[in-house]
């Protein structure tokens, strides 16, 4: 019934040839289904609104993310006569994630390959974590919890108080 501006400049396309679209043709077809599934529950009542993050194809091919928030607008029956529609670009987050995956993918082989461990310390919380690598450095048991203290004890007498010395000024600094 009506597209706004905003919605023609995500998609790349002019609102008479949106308006003379289906949501099918602009949709990749990976993501038609589940958006096909959401509307139709939305269609039945069993669903008040619902949100979905899909392509959608430009003129040129390439996809552009988004998320769509749809709400249904009933007619005097009760019958879906439309919905209304809020398009968000989340290409820019889907980027990024998608580069957090790939950094993270990476770090992941180059901890494997240096065996090297990963051990986390939330001064807040109070709450110590490490990896499998540590626990097996430190030959330690993974069924008991990890703990600073426990990390502490494994190191070598003559290094403690160095090493704790640090680790306290470290813990108990501000930021």
């Amino acid at each position: 019934i009506r597209v706004n501006e905003m919605y023609t400049t995500i998609i790349g396309r002019p609102q008479a040839e949106l308006l003379r679209s289906t949501v099918g043709d602009i949709t990749h077809p990976d993501d038609w289904e589940a958006d096909v599934r959401q509307l139709d529950r939305l269609v039945r009542g069993e669903i008040p609104f619902y949100s979905v993050e899909k392509r959608l194809i430009r003129p040129d091919g390439s996809a552009v993310w988004v998320r769509i928030n749809a709400r249904p607008v009933r007619d005097e029956t009760g019958r879906v006569a439309r919905t209304v529609s809020v398009v968000e670009d989340i290409g820019p987050r889907k980027a990024a994630e998608t580069a957090l995956q790939a950094s993270e993918a990476r770090l992941r082989l180059a901890l494997e390959a240096s065996a090297a461990g990963v051990w986390s310390y939330d001064r807040v919380a109070g709450v110590t974590t490490w990896d499998a690598t540590i626990f097996r450095l430190y030959g330690h048991d993974p069924a008991l919890p990890a703990s600073n203290q426990r990390w502490l004890d494994s190191l070598h007498p003559a290094d403690r108080p160095e090493i704790e010395r640090q680790f306290h000024a470290m813990v108990h600094t501000p930021g």
